[in-house]
């Protein structure tokens, strides 16, 4: 059996449109540096591509402070037994989405034989981050030259300038990236309280990448791997677990039993659904619309209180931006593997222009809102229809279907029948 490829793409969300950031340290160009002058958007390709050796697969997300509640027994060399504890481990499947929080550390592994495709969102402008607007991965183990080539290099020039010391020398001749490398070895050592033999193993010159390809299997306590009862039985073991003891550690029922996965690729998950034309399912920040058929429309909205950042996974559409003035700033096809990003306020309308396509979108707010022109919800039909009559300069009857014609909220069909809109594309 060969070997599956994990390919990760990382979409480097940094300046995705014309737009500027006000400086503190230029206090008189403030105000010129805070007008965000978008005349044109573009549908950009991932900025990075890594491929590694190495899916449904498993993840854990390691928060401190929260009790290891995985624990298995196993032999020692002399005959002797130990247990081996560790954090919960997840199962992820197809159609997953994985939410890591800023600052913990975070593993991955495919135990499967098919390839897991990867895409990967980084908020470098979350609250949550007090750095600059530079992606950062900080990393255990592993050697990740090859990500982010551009900023590292920047970053590790800065440091050859302003590095001081004998110990910082020895660190420029290492090829190694993770940030066990850059501390002394007598120092770790003591600190783990092991031999520096073992320290300087973890140090040494890891050419492999950020993905490595595992001899064998892993061996720990996990997950189901796959059949009907996984889900099933992953959630009684979640349920066992919020009925056990408290650990007293004030943490417990709160971040450390937070929902870190969601599957949006099951049917019956969906939130909005129209019958032949798709179905769209919400997690907070995230919006995940599985497979609209051919010529299927979004309804025209906008993002009231944050900015939207689409990526293609399937099939293509045709996809328009218009700004404050009118203005058309985007007029073109998202096609699969394209990222574009959708201003605050800005209206959006999408239609598919292939067989079912399917993006996911995501929002830079918590709560973020979306205000529709059309549909049981839309802004024209919470407005009196004499207004609209005036606004528009049209007839009664013309504002009457201007506000009622479309019955669908989000979705809805560009296929007409005697000029009604029809659920069927």
């Amino acid at each position: 059996m060969t070997n599956p490829l994990l390919l990760s793409v990382s979409l480097t969300l940094l300046i995705l449109f014309h737009g500027s950031l006000a400086s503190n340290h230029h206090q008189s160009q403030q105000q010129q540096l805070n007008k965000c002058q978008i005349d044109r958007l573009n549908a950009l390709e991932p900025t990075n591509r890594v491929e590694y050796e190495a899916g449904e697969g498993l993840t854990a997300t390691i928060i401190p402070g929260c009790p290891e509640t995985f624990q298995s027994p196993q032999h020692g060399q002399h005959g002797g037994t130990f247990q081996d504890h560790h954090q919960q481990i997840r199962r992820f499947r197809a159609g997953d989405i994985l939410v890591v929080p800023a600052g913990v550390a975070n593993w991955t592994y495919n135990d499967g034989d098919t390839p897991v495709i990867a895409v990967n969102f980084y908020d470098v402008s979350n609250d949550a981050n007090q750095l600059d607007n530079n992606p950062r991965k900080f990393y255990l183990a592993g050697n990740p030259r090859e990500e982010f080539q551009e900023q590292q290099g920047q970053q590790q020039q800065w440091w050859r300038l302003a590095s001081r010391g004998k110990g910082q020398q020895e660190q420029q001749k290492r090829s190694c990236n993770n940030i066990l490398c850059g501390f002394d070895q007598q120092i770790l050592a003591e600190a783990f309280n092991v031999d520096e033999s073992l320290i300087d193993k973890i140090q040494n010159d890891d050419r492999r990448g950020g993905i490595i390809k595992v001899k064998g299997d892993l061996q720990m306590i996990k997950t189901p791997r796959s059949g009907r009862h996984s889900s099933q039985e992953e959630s009684e073991y979640e349920s066992e677990s919020s009925k056990r003891e408290p650990q007293m550690n004030g943490i417990e029922e709160t971040i450390c039993s937070v929902k870190l996965r969601e599957n949006v690729g099951d049917r019956s998950r969906a939130d909005i659904y129209t019958p032949g034309v798709g179905r769209l399912v919400t997690l907070k920040s995230q919006q995940r619309q599985p497979p609209h058929p051919e010529r299927a429309i979004m309804a025209p909205h906008w993002n009231r209180n944050a900015h939207s950042i689409i990526y293609g996974l399937e099939g293509s559409a045709q996809v328009q931006v218009v700004d404050n003035n009118g203005n058309s700033v985007f007029d073109g096809e998202l096609r699969k593997g394209q990222i574009l990003t959708v201003p605050q306020n800005f209206a959006v309308v999408k239609r598919a222009t292939g067989q079912n396509f399917q993006w996911v979108a995501i929002k830079t707010n918590e709560n973020a809102v979306i205000a529709s022109l059309t549909g049981e919800t839309s802004v024209l039909r919470a407005i009196p229809q004499e207004v609209l009559e005036n606004a528009f300069k049209i007839s009664n009857e013309e504002a009457s279907r201007l506000k009622y014609s479309n019955q669908y909220q989000t979705t809805l069909s560009s296929g007409r029948r005697s000029s009604q809109m029809t659920a069927d594309a």
